[in-house]
C-alpha cells in the first residue's frame, strides 16, 4: 500500500514593505492622490530598500479594497409594516 505524499507546506514571509505600512497610511491621509513614485521616494528616506513594484502592488490592493466597500443599510420591514398595491388591477366601482 502506498502512502500519499504529504501536503506542501507554505511559509508566510514578511514583506520588505511591512514596517513601512504605517508611514504609507499617514502619507495617504495627507494626500490620497499621491503617486507611488512619491511614496516610494519618501519611504527611501526612512530606510526602505525595496522596489517601486511592491509599493504599486500594495497601493493597488488598498484602492481595490476601498472601492469594494459599500455603505448601505438593508431595510427589512416587519410583518404589517409595509403595504403594497398593484394599481394596474385596481378597478373603480361604478356608482
Amino acid at each position: 500500500m502506498q502512502t500519499p505524499a504529504p501536503p506542501p507546506t507554505h511559509r508566510t514571509r514578511a514583506s520588505k514593505l511591512d514596517p513601512f505600512k504605517p508611514a504609507i497610511s499617514q502619507l495617504l491621509e495627507r494626500d490620497a492622490t499621491a503617486p507611488a513614485t512619491v511614496i516610494a521616494e519618501h519611504l527611501r528616506t526612512l530606510g526602505f530598500e525595496g522596489g517601486i513594484t511592491i509599493v504599486k502592488d500594495y497601493l493597488q490592493a488598498l484602492c481595490t479594497e476601498a472601492r469594494n466597500r459599500r455603505a448601505y443599510v438593508r431595510m427589512e420591514p416587519g410583518p404589517g409594516e409595509r403595504f403594497e398595491v398593484d394599481w394596474g388591477t385596481l378597478r373603480r366601482a361604478c356608482l
